[in-house]
Order: structure tokens, then sequence, then C-alpha cells
């Protein structure tokens, strides 16, 4: 038992540093490299049909804070180490992304990093929506255990992804990339 518990802190911890390091890079990289005064703007589909509430990022993170308390109230242990084990292996596969490909911030997203963005990210770090991810995996998995049902499931995740590309924290193709490979790692 004190061996499974100290698997499920290891893969905890190395799930926070995957996410802390690669956050920290992508900044890093995209601010240097973006810096010039040049605007650079991407077509985006959902940007141009959804309106701009960019001022209310905040909101996007209520949804995946809701997500977390949830654990303590709704999950088992080996649901909760095995959330904890595939959210690893999605945020291992994002960090290669955010990092390999830096699309330019949203004209609004200020550089700064600070605790927020060590957890949450920045403005560079696009490609693909850990957000989505994250929301994506716990629910599909309280939907696999009849702790919610299929109407909860796909407006839940309606609802966070619609925050995402209004706030503009994401593009379009930064949620669909998500989706595909969280369902891909939560059918392994």
């Amino acid at each position: 038992m004190k061996e499974y518990i100290f698997n499920t802190y290891s893969l905890l911890l190395c799930m926070i540093l995957i996410i802390l390091i690669s956050n920290y890079a992508t900044l890093k990289i995209g601010s240097e490299y973006y810096k010039s005064s040049e605007k650079l703007e991407l077509f985006d589909i959902s940007h141009k049909l959804l309106p701009d509430l960019h001022a209310y990022r905040p909101m996007k993170d209520i949804i995946g804070f809701l997500g977390i308390i949830s654990l303590f109230f709704f999950s088992t242990e080996s649901l909760t180490i095995e959330f904890i084990t595939k959210f690893t292996i999605i945020m291992f596969i994002r960090a290669f992304t955010i990092i390999s490909t830096i699309l330019p911030k949203h004209d609004k997203c200020v550089d700064t990093f600070g605790i927020r963005s060590y957890f949450l990210g920045g403005c560079y770090d696009k490609i693909f929506s850990g957000h989505t991810s994250f929301m994506l995996l716990l629910t599909l998995l309280y939907y696999r255990e009849h702790i919610i049902d299929g109407f909860s499931l796909i407006g839940i995740n309606v609802i966070n992804i619609l925050l995402i590309l209004a706030t503009r924290s994401h593009y379009t193709i930064d949620v669909l990339l998500a989706i595909f490979v969280t369902t891909t790692i939560y059918n392994i």
C-alpha cells in the first residue's frame, strides 16, 4: 500500500514538474521570438464567430477548479490514480507540442510570468489546450463510472471549450488536438 501511494505521489510530482518547466520554457521562447512590434494574427474561425471575452480569462479556470474539487468528493482512490496517470501522459505530450510550435499570443495577453502562469500557462502555450484535456479526461472518467450522465459530459465540455475560445486562451486547433490526444489516452 505504501508503494502504491509513493508511486501516486511520484506521478503527481512528475506531472507538476512537466507543467512548470514546459510553461516556463514556452513563455521564454515565445516572448523572445515574438518581441518585435509587428502584430501577428492568425485566422481562427472560433475567434471570428465568438465574442472577445479576453477580459474574463479567469472564468475558464473556475471550471477546472471545480473539477479539482470534485476529485475530493466524487472520485475513488483508483479513479484518482487513473486520472493522475493519464493526465501526466497527456501533459508529457503537451510539453513537447507547446515548445515545438509556439504560436503568437492574443494581442491583449501580457507576457508576465507569475505563479498562475507556472501552473495554468501563459500567453504562448497554445498547442494543445491543457484546460480542455483536464476537463475532458475527468468528465470521461466520471461518465464511465456513472458519476455524471451523458448530458453533463457534453454540457460541461461544451461550456469549457466555448469559454476557452471566447477568452482567447487558445485557438480552435488547440482545442481540437486536445480532444484527440485526450480521447486517445483515455482509451488506452
